[in-house]
């Protein structure tokens, strides 16, 4: 069966860094480009990602993790550029939807992602179900 999507959920903030809210500011980087620890190969050109804060209030538990802007890969992940520091790997993108305050994001839990799933890899797929169901979280708040 084809996938519907090809989607992927991409953190951005990990161990005791906080991600600031609001991010914009801050992180504009992130509209143009995304850093991976190893080299995103699952990653292709017009696959969306799914950003989201790992952490953005101390002690925030990992169901309300915040989902707060889909960008979409202009290259293959196997084409990123290498560049220096923990996270080498460079892939540009553009951005599709942004929240730019946490507050108005939705959550791991509300687009029905078991927090569980975004251990600590890199990039995670997203399954069709799960896709869908953050695009809903995202309708709902904007009612």
């Amino acid at each position: 069966m084809t996938k519907k999507h090809e989607a992927h959920l991409k953190p951005v903030a990990r161990g005791s860094e906080l991600f600031p809210d609001p991010w914009l500011e801050k992180r504009s980087d992130l509209l143009s480009a995304i850093h991976f620890r190893r080299k995103p190969g699952n990653v292709r050109s017009g696959h969306h990602l799914v950003l989201y804060a790992s952490r953005h209030e101390p002690g925030e538990p990992a169901d309300k993790q915040k989902l707060f802007a889909v960008v979409r890969a202009t290259r293959h992940g196997d084409d990123c550029s290498e560049t220096s520091g923990e996270f080498p790997w460079r892939l540009s993108v553009q951005p599709l939807m942004v929240f730019p305050r946490l507050k108005f994001a939705p959550t791991l839990s509300e687009s029905g992602i078991a927090p569980n799933k975004v251990k600590e890899a890199d990039v995670f797929w997203l399954e069709d179900a799960e896709y869908e169901a953050f695009l809903e979280a995202v309708k709902s708040r904007l009612r």
